[in-house]
């Protein structure tokens, strides 16, 4: 098991996440619905294009549909 931390806004950062998405069984999304998309990593494309057999899973504390689900959801915001 390994720790890696990546800035997603670094472009050299990016080619090292779609490397490791490659030869990846999991990846998981903890950003709010959308922002992995804007990053350049949108699930559907990765699945099409980069790894077939990736599991995204897409965790958000409030879903990734429903009048909360653009707002944070971390722990001291729940209310």
């Amino acid at each position: 098991k390994h720790t890696l931390h990546l800035n997603l806004k670094s472009e050299e950062d990016r080619n090292l996440l779609l490397e490791l998405v490659k030869k990846a069984d999991i990846l998981l999304d903890t950003y709010r619905p959308g922002v992995l998309e804007k990053l350049g990593f949108d699930p559907k494309l990765l699945l099409e294009k980069e790894n077939p057999r990736l599991v995204v899973a897409r965790l958000t504390g409030w879903g990734q549909t429903g009048p909360y689900a653009h707002k944070a959801g971390h722990d001291i915001n729940y209310a």
